[in-house]
């Protein structure tokens, strides 16, 4: 539940939600900037369609929950 709240801290933080349109345009993560335009399967793909958050930070804060 750690990483679940530490995501929605993040999310809500104004800089990130300023940094998605530009993160989405340049194949970036809004939440580390890295650039995310190699995934591993088709349905990390689609998790950053739709949240523009890489596979590492899909993996950590999606897979890995406390």
């Amino acid at each position: 539940m750690d990483k679940l709240r530490e995501l929605i801290e993040i999310l809500s933080n104004e800089e990130v939600q300023a940094r998605t349109l530009s993160a989405r345009a340049n194949q970036e993560c809004k939440i580390c900037g890295n650039p995310a335009d190699t995934f591993h399967n088709l349905l990390a793909k689609i998790e950053y369609d739709l949240s523009i958050i890489c596979e590492d930070c899909q993996q950590y804060y999606y897979l890995y929950q406390n």
